[in-house]
């Protein structure tokens, strides 16, 4: 019996806020002067977070796909993901198995040059040796290339060939 009346006393209270009182309370959605009406479209991106399109002319698998066309050793090639001063617009990582294990290169695209060229000094401020570097650094235009430093200079400066030549 309890049930019941339960049961009634909610249709009984459902029905009254449906129809006496207002739209948005009756869908439990709380208008004031903080909360925008929920139509309201977010602000558009800063322009700074935009790609150039006259820079950004290149992704990196595109790069990473013309080193397998031409005969350079690549293998498990993924989206690749960094930590650093600046995000790359994408990367791509892949291994260099004959060298060792998890040996291998980063190729990155960026939206601008300023973000390019900080993520490079980022870089080369890893290569304290000159006669052991962390990384071998190639750019073009929008594209950053790092080759493992465990690579020998004149194997990396394959890649770094097919990344001049690349159309």
């Amino acid at each position: 019996m309890k049930i019941c009346n339960i049961f009634r006393l909610f249709v009984f209270v459902m029905a009254f806020g449906t129809f006496f009182l207002p739209y948005d309370s009756a869908l439990a959605v709380r208008s004031n002067r903080f909360t925008p009406p929920p139509n309201v479209l977010p602000p558009p991106r800063p322009p700074q977070n935009l790609a150039d399109a006259s820079f950004s002319k290149w992704f990196s698998n595109d790069i990473v796909s013309q080193f397998i066309e031409n005969q350079l050793e690549v293998a498990d090639m993924k989206p690749g993901y960094v930590m650093g001063p600046v995000a790359p617009r994408e990367s791509t990582i892949f291994l260099i198995p004959s060298y060792g294990e998890n040996i291998g290169g980063y190729v990155s695209s960026y939206n601008s040059e300023d973000n390019l060229k900080e993520m490079k000094k980022h870089y080369q401020r890893m290569n304290n040796d000159p006669q052991s570097p962390a990384w071998w650094i190639y750019e073009r235009e929008n594209i950053l290339v790092l080759i493992s430093g465990k690579i020998p200079e004149e194997k990396a400066r394959q890649y770094e060939k097919i990344l001049s030549e690349f159309k």
